[in-house]
């Protein structure tokens, strides 16, 4: 599928972006991390990198949880598929 927008705009439109109406799920997941005894992650870091060949400006994200010395950054989302089993809803039965 290709972009609608050009780089800069899609960059434009992407740092608009907030995340928001997640927390509970990522309370959820500190509490799986303690229960299993997850150590290491760290919440609220921001990463920051160099840039990539061929681009002018290094990056910067602020994931959700990171896990520096396994170099590993964890982004948290909560469910939108509205087929998800936490949300039944029937289907429709196709008649023979």
């Amino acid at each position: 599928m290709t972009d609608i927008f050009i780089r800069r705009k899609r960059s434009a439109v992407m740092s608009a972006l907030r995340s928001r109406g997640h927390a509970a799920t990522e309370l959820r997941l500190i509490a799986v991390f303690r229960t299993h005894g997850i150590t290491g992650w760290r919440r609220g870091a921001t990463l920051r990198g160099p840039a990539s060949p061929g681009s002018a400006c290094s990056f910067r994200v602020k994931p959700d949880f990171v896990f520096r010395p396994h170099r590993l950054a964890v982004f948290v989302t909560a469910a939108s598929d509205p087929a998800a089993p936490s949300t039944p809803r029937r289907r429709k039965r196709t008649p023979p």
